[in-house]
């Protein structure tokens, strides 16, 4: 029997927390066998539908700074390890510790850490708080990385951008394991208030952009897109958004005003509709009711949003990178990323060509059975079972 650390302090979004149910969740069941030890910052609270008696949750106070404290916590968590007598760390939230004292399992899931692309953007827009921000989270990002005995990434295009930056880590020591996803709802029905706020001229035809606003989903270039598409298709055009823009409206710290401004410079008022954040079901329902479903970002993680909509049998346009390419394969029309023409053409391929659709649409149906978070954990807990027997077979440092 081992004792597993979860070392979760570096949770902060929602998306980081529902990583952590799902891996504590699938994890100690499968390895029912060892003793696990979640330890989480003060003040989150994840709820768990049940665990065993193999789990225990500690709660610490980290630093208000989570660069900083990743360095300031460091002797913290080093005496805890001790004190627990923990055999195996576990670090799901893209920075581990920095030393660890034992074997540590790193889970790297954020590609704006390693893109060239979003610090030449961030530069552009002259972000500087938030681009000095992205690159001190990169050096911790790769310290984390070079601290670990294995590195799990979530697409090859992610594992080959962290190569980019440091040549000199072994390859071997990452691995790819495809996220899961949510089953879609039987027959998900919009809420009344969503549908309420969409457009209602016949014959309308729904291009829906999921995801909150951030520089890197690249909305202004879907939004020229959408001006460009409005003067060369015959029937109205409704852009839904999933968030909200606006003049001086931020999300995260990422700054709209841009993207609102062309919105008035286009004249797109009527053709672009901000719901905001929605429901699980509601987004299943949009999904479904879209005629095309976008994804223009020039950086991505694992393509989360183009998973939904594959599941849910919907044709996708996406930005010509090897993340796309990979996450989608033939379910999907490319563009590149800063092309709206592009764009425009292809999705009026898809809306002149329903037949175009629907094949996009059964190739990204078969392809999204690929995506199951059952495998994603029963792999991971393959690896960890591999580090925990190496580590029974090598003598402890004292």
């Amino acid at each position: 029997m081992a004792r597993i650390l979860v070392h979760a302090l570096a949770v902060t979004s929602r998306g980081g927390a529902a990583y952590c149910r799902r891996l504590v969740s699938h994890c100690s069941r499968g390895l029912r066998q060892h003793d696990w030890l979640l330890l989480l910052p003060s003040g989150v609270n994840i709820a768990f539908p049940r665990l065993g008696d193999n789990v225990s949750i500690l709660h610490d106070q980290p630093s208000n700074d989570a660069i900083r404290g990743s360095y300031t916590d460091h002797h913290r968590v080093q005496r805890l390890i001790a004190e627990e007598g923990i055999d195996v760390i576990v670090s799901p939230c893209d920075f581990g510790v920095l030393q660890p004292p034992v074997p540590q399992l790193l889970v790297s899931r954020n590609a704006l850490y390693f893109s060239i692309e979003h610090v030449r953007q961030l530069r552009r827009r002259c972000e500087i708080k938030a681009l000095l921000n992205v690159v001190m989270r990169q050096k911790l990002a790769l310290s984390s990385i070079r601290a670990s005995d294995q590195v799990v990434v979530p697409s090859n295009a992610m594992r080959d951008d962290i190569l980019a930056w440091n040549s000199v880590l072994a390859p071997d020591r990452f691995h790819v394991i495809r996220p899961g996803l949510t089953p879609p709802a039987t027959d998900p029905k919009l809420s009344a208030e969503i549908r309420s706020s969409l457009d209602t001229r016949p014959c309308v035809r729904r291009i829906l952009l999921p995801g909150a606003y951030h520089y890197g989903r690249n909305v202004e270039v879907m939004l020229r897109a959408i001006g460009l598409l409005g003067t060369e298709h015959s029937e109205p055009i409704e852009l839904i958004l999933t968030t909200k823009l606006g003049v001086g409206v931020r999300n995260e710290e990422q700054d709209s005003t841009a993207a609102a401004r062309l919105i008035q410079e286009w004249g797109l008022a009527d053709h672009v509709t901000m719901l905001g954040k929605v429901s699980r079901n509601d987004l299943d329902a949009l999904c479904r009711l879209a005629d095309v479903v976008v994804c223009p970002s020039y950086v991505e993680s694992a393509g989360t949003g183009m998973i939904e909509a594959m599941k849910c049998g919907r044709p996708i346009v996406a930005s010509d990178l090897p993340i796309h390419r990979e996450t989608c394969q033939g379910g999907a029309i490319y563009a590149p990323p800063f092309h709206p023409q592009s764009f425009a053409n292809a999705i009026k391929t898809i809306l002149d060509d329903a037949s175009l659709g629907q094949e996009l649409g059964k190739e990204g149906l078969e392809r999204a059975k690929a995506f199951r978070w059952s495998a994603h954990f029963r792999d991971l807990s393959g690896i960890l079972q591999d580090m925990i027997d190496e580590a029974a077979r090598s003598p402890k440092v004292a």
